[in-house]
């Protein structure tokens, strides 16, 4: 045991600390530090396959695999590979972010350890609230396949579950799976971050071995959860939300200097909302406030405005369309009519998916505000609040 004179001056006051039966242990902190590197080398991993591997598959692929796309008016093949690579880079942060946390466990970081900890919080939400989604939205499913299925192809695969209580049992099964394993994916993992990271004697261990206070010290465990949140969800809003101008025709993706010009501004705007957030500047708490509404906001607007029947024809699905004006008995007016409706549905479902994560983001915003806009005592004072 270590005498008084080589612990860090803060501890000899958390009795704890000076219980004499007390030692310091690194052993849950590097085996779990090592599956959260792992699990980040997975994420790096499948960042580049999406970002390299996608491309080459798209140029290996037939010339008339993708002939029904050339109505659409951009590069499909351009705008397509400029996703993946967008995908691939919102994938990658995430992953880098979990190899640095790991490797901060290992080496018992005081940092780390609040990070992971407010990590393990952030995915048991995220788990929950996608599980009572998915049962909230069951339906809206059913709607939707009544809706598919009432064509002559869909109801020649599935006969006797295209309504009814065949339906409602199938959807209902097909929820409850989901679910589950939203829960097993999300919440499962953090559980295992919130039991190791959330022990005192993990906390008093890693105080041992790292004694210079960090900036997750100063921060309210509740904030450094919006900021967990805001960090694995920015790059998505970053990368992947320029894919959908390409879909309402401003070519933003196709054009490679238009897209890093996106990147760079929201890239900036991230870091700046970072580093609010970090230090619970009031302007932070508006800024993610902000971004939330807006980025539920702008894909709603989209979807409500969006015309499945246009997409269909303009070559997103020429073939098909085709097939289903064959397939069907009803006059071409009444067809379009109902791939109309099912669009229709389909806006809906995504719209209520998105304005359900959107409602709790907020809830969560306004759960916390108490805590923004603090000075530096008294934020170090809402750490037991």
């Amino acid at each position: 045991m270590k005498d008084s004179s080589q612990r860090p001056p803060e501890l000899p006051s958390d009795p704890e600390f000076a219980d004499p039966n007390f030692r310091p242990r690194k052993d849950f902190l590097v085996v779990v530090g090592i599956l959260v590197i792992l699990s980040g080398l997975v994420f790096l991993a499948l960042a580049a396959g999406c970002a390299f591997g996608g491309p080459v598959l798209l140029d290996k692929m037939p010339k008339n695999a993708f002939e029904s796309m050339q109505a659409l008016p951009f590069d499909f093949m351009s705008v397509m590979k400029n996703v993946l690579l967008a995908y691939g880079v919102a994938i990658a942060l995430p992953g880098i972010f979990q190899v640095w946390l790991g490797f901060g466990s290992v080496l018992a970081k005081r940092w780390a350890v609040k990070l992971l900890h407010a990590t393990g919080w952030y995915l048991i939400g995220m788990g929950v609230m996608q599980a009572i989604g998915q049962l909230l939205m069951i339906p809206m499913s059913i709607s939707l396949n009544e809706s598919i299925e009432s064509f002559g192809a869909g109801a020649a695969t599935s006969p006797g579950l295209g309504s009814g209580g065949g339906m409602l049992v199938l959807e209902f099964v097909g929820a409850i799976v989901n679910a589950v394993g939203y829960l097993i994916t999300f919440a499962g993992p953090g559980a295992l971050l919130v039991v190791v990271y959330g022990r005192k004697n993990v906390e008093l261990t890693c105080r041992y071995h790292d004694p210079s206070t960090s900036w997750t010290d100063a921060v309210n465990f509740r904030v450094l959860i919006l900021w967990v949140l805001l960090f694995s969800w920015l790059p998505f809003v970053a990368s992947v939300g320029s894919a959908v101008p390409a879909l309402v025709e401003t070519s933003l993706v196709a054009n490679k200097g238009q897209a890093i010009v996106w990147l760079a501004v929201t890239a900036a705007i991230a870091v700046v909302l970072l580093f609010g957030v970090a230090k619970a500047k009031m302007w932070s708490w508006w800024g993610a406030l902000a971004l939330i509404i807006l980025s539920t906001a702008i894909p709603a607007w989209w979807l409500k405005n969006m015309n499945l029947l246009v997409l269909l024809e303009q070559g997103l699905g020429a073939e098909l369309f085709a097939t289903m004006l064959e397939s069907e008995e009803s006059s071409v007016d009444e067809v379009k009519e109902r791939i109309s409706s099912v669009g229709t549905l389909i806006a809906n479902y995504t719209i209520f998916s998105m304005a359900f994560v959107a409602v709790v983001y907020i809830g969560f915003l306004f759960y916390i505000r108490k805590h923004f806009g603090c000075s530096g005592d008294e934020m170090l004072a809402s750490q037991e609040s």
